[in-house]
């Protein structure tokens, strides 16, 4: 799991997995959900190009690396 502070790039993703924007940005916050035996991470991300914060789930977002 990725850590608050980690610098990671983000994708946009069209409903058929292809991707629509991707870019650079800083974890904020991580949020756990669960609904019975169903657990969902998704990560509040400073998006860096923008200056906003977005929202994204486990497999849109991975480690930068340069």
């Amino acid at each position: 799991m990725l850590k608050v502070g980690q610098l990671v790039e983000w994708n946009m993703l069209y409903d058929v997995g292809i991707v629509k924007e991707r870019g650079i940005g800083v974890i904020l916050d991580v949020v756990t959900y669960s609904f019975a035996d169903y657990k969902m991470v998704t990560y509040k991300v400073l998006r860096n190009d923008y200056s906003d914060v977005m929202m994204f789930e486990e497999h849109a977002i991975e480690i930068f690396k340069e």
